[in-house]
């Protein structure tokens, strides 16, 4: 996971985009607990399975997704990841 700036990219259930932010890494867990709960896909890596304990525990469901699966250029829950910030957190949603 990226050691300073989060990219997130959040969509409704018609795949609308509704969010698209960059975070830093102080402001991850403030913003994930003032959502309702929601699905949050993340490409797996080392980081990924601390942020998903620790966005489980504030009412998400996390599902972590192989970086295989993971293809920017894919169109359209929350993503994110910290390679090529925003075609890679959109693509992370087409997965999930």
């Amino acid at each position: 996971m990226a050691k300073n700036v989060f990219q997130v990219h959040g969509v409704d259930t018609e795949g609308t985009i509704v969010c698209r932010r960059q975070l830093r890494r102080s402001q991850v867990l403030v913003f994930f607990s003032r959502l309702e709960p929601c699905l949050v896909g993340m490409e797996a890596c080392a980081g990924a399975h601390y942020w998903a304990r620790e966005l489980t525990a504030v009412g998400h469901e996390v599902q972590l997704m192989p970086p295989a699966y993971v293809k920017p250029g894919l169109s359209g829950c929350f993503a994110w990841t910290d390679k090529l910030p925003s075609t890679t957190a959109h693509a992370d949603n087409s997965v999930v």
